[in-house]
């Protein structure tokens, strides 16, 4: 039993319950433990319609088939690969017709079919590998990220400002008509976005789908929701690359980008941390975050990624790449990194690495 566990009572559908609070900064770091990166595989072709174009590319995978989908958040297509990494072709198109895009913001599997939350509307479509339109439905509900839960169901994290839905920032929704079918994600609707960055909803992804991950952007805390509103677990942490508030910190604030959990019940924690050399963006000012230019963020930020072992309470390691890129992806209980990469003839392709917990002698 962990010792870093401790319980918390909460008033939880008219009952208390006990939820685990795992505090991270409280786990042994594992002094002999080693990350090693190794290549998995590359996705793209030297030409379009299979290129690469853009390195925000992002490849998700799906669970039940195999076979990968590349798509960049905003962007209006979707590219699609095999187990392989051979391309098969592409989805959708630039529009606001049926089937067509304004701006992705996440793309999934569901039943071998791909599922894309349009900006656009905003509004969820469903489409088959071939490119047949099987659903194409407006929600009542900002864009967000999102979970597939089942061949008709997802769970999207947004925070909606109407008098009946603030303070639930998960929404269980129905992909065949786009109904929203439960509100949840806190305890008695108290969730509010008074912190920053607290209206943009990461959720994360698990190896399972019996429970939802959420998380915020701007501080150390992840919380597992089951579908029927309970709260399970409460993960958070204060470390210096991530201290409890961004106002506790020097230079531009930390943020969490993606989380997952494996088959092993680690947990994977990739954040944007300030790179050492940040006081020379703008002349060594700190400035609004708005005022960074997109070609500036890799020189003011890099990707940190860190592995705990929630059942032995380890941190088992930090790998950090000098750039902000970087994505996660699972597959089938396992995590996989995501870059993009440029070969020997400067072609870009999507490179997804497995990383191996090593324990030296």
């Amino acid at each position: 039993m962990l010792t870093a566990v401790v319980l918390l009572l909460a008033l939880s559908t008219g009952f208390m319950r006990a939820q685990h609070v795992i505090d991270l900064s409280s786990f042994e770091q594992c002094r002999d433990c080693e990350l090693e990166i190794l290549l998995d595989l590359r996705l793209g072709d030297p030409d379009l319609p299979g290129g690469i174009e853009s390195e925000y590319a992002h490849a998700v995978f799906d669970q039940a088939h195999g076979g990968y989908a590349v798509f960049r958040r905003m962007g209006t297509h979707v590219q699609l690969f095999d187990s392989l990494g051979a391309f098969q072709g592409v989805l959708s198109r630039e529009g606001g017709g049926p089937g067509e895009l304004r701006g992705l913001t996440a793309v999934a599997f569901a039943d071998g079919n791909i599922v894309m939350v349009d900006v656009g509307g905003p509004k969820i479509i469903v489409m088959s590998r071939d490119g047949g339109l099987i659903a194409e439905n407006r929600i009542d509900l900002p864009a967000g990220d999102f979970q597939v839960i089942s061949a008709d169901t997802a769970v999207i994290g947004s925070m909606d400002r109407r008098p009946d839905l603030v303070g639930y920032p998960l929404h269980l929704v129905s992909l065949s008509d786009g109904e929203v079918l439960e509100n949840f994600g806190s305890l008695g609707g108290e969730w509010s976005a008074a912190e920053p960055f607290a209206t943009l909803i990461l959720i994360g992804k698990p190896a399972w789908d019996r429970s939802v991950w959420r998380g915020y952007y701007g501080r150390l805390r992840l919380e597992e929701w089951t579908l029927d509103g309970s709260l399970e677990r409460v993960i958070t942490g204060d470390f210096d690359w991530f201290p409890p508030t961004v106002y506790n910190q020097e230079g531009p604030p930390s943020s969490l980008r993606a989380f997952a959990t494996d088959r092993d019940e680690r947990l994977w924690l990739l954040t944007r941390v300030p790179d050492e050399n940040w006081r020379r963006v703008h002349g060594g000012r700190l400035g609004p975050e708005t005022l960074i230019t997109q070609e500036q963020q890799d020189r003011y930020w890099d990707a940190r990624l860190d592995v705990f072992d929630l059942r032995t309470e380890r941190h088992l390691g930090t790998v950090r790449w000098d750039g902000t890129k970087v994505f996660l992806t699972s597959r089938r209980g396992t995590v996989l990194v995501n870059l993009v990469e440029y070969d020997e003839e400067m072609v870009p392709r999507v490179a997804l690495y497995r990383l191996a917990i090593k324990a030296n002698p």
